[in-house]
């Protein structure tokens, strides 16, 4: 097999030429895999700081909702008291419960309320 001289003397300088693109195709595949690598770190590294932001926010949730449950058990406590208290008074003064009109407290009212309409039209 017949090789011609210029062949023999350029065959160091493309092969010198196709490994160095070989390797600039290793490099550039390597450089790739690391930027990938970096971005994966970066995004892990995102989401984990999404995840803590989302506990915290959650922690408030639960601690405002536990604020307002105790908050609703004070006043549902406090009224139940003041029902029992209104109960009680109106229990023992039955009276003063508008509410419940007996036929002495409608003849008060009744009373008082025509002295009102005497004395307003008196005075015209």
């Amino acid at each position: 097999m017949f090789v011609p001289a210029w062949a023999m003397r350029l065959a160091p300088y493309i092969g010198g030429a196709f490994l160095a693109g070989v390797v600039a195709l290793w490099l550039y595949g390597k450089g790739i895999d690391a930027e990938r690598a970096k971005w994966r770190v970066e995004g892990a590294e995102a989401a984990q700081k999404a995840r803590e932001r989302e506990d915290a926010l959650q922690d408030q949730v639960d601690a405002a909702g536990l604020a307002l449950s105790m908050s609703t058990a004070e006043l549902e406590r406090l009224s139940n008291a003041e029902r029992v208290t209104t109960r009680n008074y109106y229990v023992q003064n039955p009276a003063a419960n508008v509410a419940c009109l007996t036929p002495d407290r409608l003849r008060s009212i009744s009373e008082s309320d025509t002295a009102a309409y005497v004395a307003a039209t008196a005075s015209k």
